[in-house]
């Protein structure tokens, strides 16, 4: 299919509106305002409402109301749109919708809801003459490069008008409906002028009579589905939408059954999945652009469904509220960036003959897939069963993106990738590995001497780095590898969240990376400052609020009295430091040897045995034995305290000075247990030593804290 590039993001946006493309948006834009108004008049009168409780059977109903109908016309629209003159279509639709809205009027003064039902569905069925035309025309008037950026920008004003146009009635047709039909069929005549102004669009291509096209709307909508299976550019990106459309539909589902159902809310959770997916959508729009500027459409179409993927895998650990919004916010601003781009792949592959037809069926399609999200969701929803269908629906997206990417040759599957993209890869994913290779220095293995030479690697991948955003890629990488490793043990308790976990702290490690490369040509810098932000890095990372002093490398050094002396001067932070330093040293020696690097590197290597040397040797006083007491993992506070107990109950009296149990082995507050403390007081004589354990329990005012208690 190609991996032609569009056009640069937004840049030339401005220049793009001086062309007729600014009275086709601007004829939009007031007709989408014009919109906003009508349909929240209508809905004074007719209201779609599903409120706290709703089904799936519901949702499915209200969906298969407000969306099917129009579909259907989809077709009808397309003959019209490639048989008519699209300019005439364009201002004659804008013309009856402002009927429409008259008629609104006469419904608002009658009270009428059957009148008011009818004119909400055609003006709904309407929507899709003008926006198919003005996608079908939107080829005719910008560069095929220009399209994706074309795109985004009658998105977006569609979309902020249509939103001004019903915050707008909002505010007075509670008070007078009738006001905002009049003020809507006055916009719909408006949005007729400014079309009436634009050059020749395309479409009046009649090889027979209009209305023999329309008896064979079936022979004339084949004839648009067979332009679409015959070519891979139109069949694939409708595929695509089609499927992600899907999942959407199943993910918004999903979000207003469990908000109506897990959560006692004010409002129903259709408003508020509705309220997300078309804020979402705003921000997809506005990605768009700046996506297939950097990345050729055949790559971005498929990795679309890589973020919802990954947001309903995060999520289907814990299907709270806040995280079904937040999948469904991602889902819906990776469909948006889809839509974006499939639109003007489409506009672009279809013949203008053929346009109006393709882009009817690509409606069609479109609105289908979201109904039938709704009936899949009658059979497959359960209450408290969240869990399995968020797990499903990642499942789900993750094969849509590795067919998707099949099909299209996208990345993994590309057929053939320039050496220069193949070794870049290959050094990320070197930089990860090298990035890991610290965990060797700490328990176990233990290798605590590796420290001193053990960043290498990871620094030559980083200094080696052909620009500064690619050594930020490699260092940021490095040290995700590098705290992936040191805290693989916390996979039982984070499990998925842990590599989120790493990549947010690995930032730290960035104006490390960013030091070191531009710091190549000045070794001495290189040495005295690269370790200084390594350190900085770390200081950050040991906030109790980041999760504490963790994997601090100067810690490595604890079995080594010599090396671990400078932390009398200056803490673990000097050992890193020095650590650091030297790794840095060797680098440099290796690119280009310097007497004064050297140097430099006896000294940090020497800073350790000169600390040791001048340091007064500690004096004992006599010797204690100590007893450890550890449970082992148990979930229960009573059972771990019974296990404890009982474990020291099996110590000898006199033995031991001092009896340690381990982190969080009382889950009771022994300040507002004073049983238990005697009990453990009690236990504290019989041994004839002193008895410290670590209480994780709610203090008086509430608070969870860790304390150590000594007890005697």
């Amino acid at each position: 299919m190609g991996a032609a590039r569009f056009r640069s993001g937004w840049r030339g946006s401005a220049s793009l509106l001086r062309g007729p493309l600014r009275l086709l948006i601007g004829g939009q834009a007031i007709g989408q305002l014009a919109d906003g108004l009508a349909q929240v008049s209508f809905a004074q009168l007719v209201l779609f409402d599903i409120g706290r409780g709703a089904t799936p059977a519901r949702i499915a109903g209200v969906l298969a109301a407000t969306l099917l109908p129009f579909s259907m016309v989809g077709p009808l629209a397309g003959v019209f749109i490639d048989r008519w003159d699209r300019r005439r279509t364009l201002m004659i639709t804008s013309w009856l919708r402002a009927g429409l809205a008259l008629i609104g009027v006469a419904a608002a003064l009658g009270r009428s809801e059957i009148a008011a039902y009818v004119g909400i569905l055609l003006l709904l069925s309407s929507s899709r003459f003008v926006l198919d035309a003005k996608a079908a025309a939107l080829p005719r008037l910008v560069a095929p490069e220009d399209l994706v950026r074309a795109n985004a920008i009658s998105g977006l004003a569609g979309m902020v008008a249509a939103f001004a146009g019903a915050v707008g009635a909002a505010m007075f047709v509670s008070h007078s409906a009738t006001a905002g039909f009049v003020v809507a069929a006055a916009g719909y005549v408006a949005a007729s002028v400014v079309y009436g102004r634009l050059p020749f669009v395309g479409g009046g291509v009649r090889t027979q009579r209009v209305t023999t096209a329309v008896r064979r709307v079936g022979q004339e909508l084949a004839a648009g589905g067979r332009a679409v299976m015959a070519q891979a550019e139109l069949r694939w990106p409708l595929l695509a939408v089609w499927a992600h459309r899907l999942l959407l539909g199943a993910g918004f589902v999903l979000l207003v059954l469990v908000a109506d159902h897990r959560y006692h809310m004010s409002t129903s959770g259709y408003g508020l999945a509705l309220a997300i997916t078309g804020v979402s959508a705003f921000v997809g729009t506005m990605a768009a652009p700046w996506l297939t500027a950097r990345w050729p459409p055949m790559v971005v179409l498929p990795l679309a469904f890589l973020p919802p993927a990954a947001a309903a895998v995060v999520v289907g650990y814990a299907p709270t509220l806040p995280g079904l919004l937040v999948a469904l916010a991602v889902t819906a601003v990776s469909f948006q960036c889809l839509k974006v781009l499939a639109d003007a792949l489409v506009g672009r592959a279809t013949p203008d003959r053929l346009r109006g037809r393709v882009f009817a069926l690509y409606d069609v399609l479109y609105n289908v897939a979201f109904v039938m999200a709704g009936l899949a969701m009658v059979l497959l929803w359960r209450p408290g069963h969240e869990r399995a269908l968020v797990w499903w629906l990642a499942a789900a997206f993750a094969a849509g993106w590795l067919v998707i990417a099949r099909i299209v040759r996208g990345w993994p599957f590309v057929e053939s990738v320039p050496v220069s993209v193949v070794h870049r890869w290959r050094m990320r994913v070197l930089a990860v590995a090298v990035g890991a290779l610290p965990v060797l220095v700490f328990p176990k293995p233990g290798l605590w001497w590796a420290a001193w030479f053990v960043l290498i690697p990871w620094l030559l991948v980083v200094r080696g780095a052909p620009s500064a955003r690619e050594a930020v890629l490699r260092g940021w990488l490095g040290a995700v590898g590098f705290l992936l490793a040191v805290h693989y043990w916390l996979l039982p308790s984070t499990t998925v969240f842990l590599p989120i976990i790493a990549a947010t702290l690995a930032v730290l490690w960035i104006p490390w990376a960013v030091l070191s490369w531009h710091l190549r040509q000045r070794p001495l810098a290189a040495v005295l400052v690269g370790p200084a932000a390594w350190v900085v890095g770390e200081v950050a990372r040991s906030w109790s609020a980041l999760g504490g002093p963790w994997g601090l490398l100067g810690a490595s050094q604890w079995r080594s009295p010599v090396f671990l002396a400078p932390a009398s001067v200056g803490g673990v932070w000097l050992v890193s430091y020095l650590i650091v330093a030297a790794n840095t040293a060797i680098v440099v020696l290796l690119e280009a040897p310097r007497v004064t690097v050297a140097v430099m590197l006896i000294a940090a290597l020497a800073a350790g045995p000169v600390c040791f040397a001048l340091a007064p040797a500690p004096a004992g006083t006599g010797r204690a034995d100590v007893a450890v007491v550890e449970a082992g993992v148990v979930d229960s506070s009573t059972a771990r305290l019974h296990d404890q107990m009982a474990a020291t109950e099996r110590l000898p009296a006199g033995r031991y000075q001092l009896v340690v149990w381990g982190e969080s082995s009382v889950g009771f507050d022994l300040f507002t247990r004073p049983d238990l403390r005697r009990e453990l007081q009690a236990e504290s004589a019989r041994l004839d030593a002193d008895l410290l354990v670590n209480v994780d329990a709610a203090a008086p005012d509430g608070s969870i804290r860790k304390t150590a208690v000594l007890l005697d």
